[in-house]
């Protein structure tokens, strides 16, 4: 199960603390945040003894022991999409950065995850890499709804139009 509470700020490492607290004490085992510093919650949750994810930055050395991995921006790649789009030499109306363009990579694996089982994220990441779709239906809903029937290429307008 997945629990998502908004704290409505960007930086409120108080509530964040606090609402990390409540989802230990709910049994969360795993807290990811997308805060402007996530310090607070990355500690709270090495403190309680339950896994952190994160993004961005590699935040590992905050919590050495149950971080386990992260998505992580190249902005490098990003900077010559935004100036090739800005002199009207990229001409297509929508653009989507991706690993295998190089806008993105994961964090090295912390000591929060079993080695044993990283190579599976390995795995995914060169399939995602690779333009093999990242969820193949049928995938439902948790009320049973049907929301991908089948495979869909990441790029493909339907695959992300649902997450956003």
């Amino acid at each position: 199960m997945v629990q998502v509470v908004f704290t409505g700020e960007w930086s409120l490492p108080v509530r964040e603390g606090e609402v990390t607290n409540t989802l230990v004490d709910a049994g969360c085992d795993v807290i990811v945040c997308h805060v402007d510093s996530p310090k607070v919650v990355l500690e709270t949750a090495e403190r309680r003894g339950v896994k952190s994810c994160g993004h961005n930055v590699s935040q590992g050395a905050i919590a050495p022991k149950g971080f386990i991995t992260g998505a992580e921006n190249k902005y490098e790649p990003c900077i010559r999409a935004t100036r090739k789009a800005s002199s009207r030499a990229f001409r297509h109306p929508m653009y989507w950065s991706a690993l295998r363009q190089g806008h993105g990579a994961q964090h090295r694996v912390w000591g929060g995850c079993e080695r044993r089982r990283t190579q599976r994220g390995t795995v995914a990441i060169a399939d995602m890499r690779a333009g093999k779709p990242m969820f193949a239906g049928p995938i439902k809903d948790n009320k049973g709804r049907i929301v991908i029937d089948k495979p869909y290429s990441n790029y493909d307008p339907f695959s992300t139009a649902w997450t956003i």
